[in-house]
Formats: structure tokens, sequence, C-alpha cells
């Protein structure tokens, strides 16, 4: 199945879970956007097919900007979406860079909020 068509069959799709069953036969990808834009929808309902579609991804050689891996942060595993970090910061721009760093501020200021949460019990 090319991207095309499996992109064509997401938009269509009520529940990502409809479109899950086709990921194993997608043989071609897509913009590093669209990819991005099914592994967040994937990843809110299941985290195993958003990992699944982003290591597909990242066998196929894409690549993805800060504002992409931003967006998929929390809709995949955090191993995996390490390596998509790693896999991309060679082609970082400043921008990319930013955006990176508000999401981890972002994930920290959560964290401590949720540590401050915990010890008050």
């Amino acid at each position: 199945m090319t991207w095309d068509e499996f992109y064509k069959k997401w938009i269509d799709s009520d529940h990502a879970s409809e479109i899950i069953p086709h990921l194993p036969q997608l043989e071609t990808m897509g913009s590093e956007e669209q990819v991005a834009e099914v592994i967040a929808d994937l990843g809110d309902d299941d985290k195993t097919a958003g990992d699944h579609l982003l290591r597909q991804a990242l066998d196929a050689g894409l690549t993805f900007t800060g504002e992409n891996l931003a967006w998929i942060e929390g809709c995949c595993s955090e191993e995996l979406w390490l390596q998509a970090v790693h896999t991309s910061a060679g082609h970082f721009t400043t921008a990319d860079l930013d955006e990176l760093q508000r999401t981890y501020d972002e994930l920290t200021e959560s964290y401590e909020r949720y540590q401050e949460r915990k010890n008050r019990r």
C-alpha cells in the first residue's frame, strides 16, 4: 500500500483503530509532517501503533522537524521518540531547537507539579 492510499484511508476513517491493520502493508512513507500527524492520532489511542509507524518512518530514513517531534511526544514510547530526535538532530534549525526546548520545559513543569501534588498526599 502506498502512503497516499494509506493517508486517504486515515482521512476517511472515523477512528484510528480502523487503519491500524493497514500499517504492515505500508510500502512507502509520506512527508514528515503527514507521518507525524498520523503518529499523533494513532498514539492518542494506541502508543503501540504510534511506535509501529514511527519505527517504519525511521527505517525508511525519514527525519522530523522540532515541531513534528514536539507534536508526537507522548504518542509513542520515550525510547523510540528519543531515537527520532537523535536521527533528526543533524537537520535541526534554530527554530527546531527552540521548539524542543519548549517541549522539554513543559514536560519538566508538568513533572514538577505532579511531584508536588504527590508529596502533599
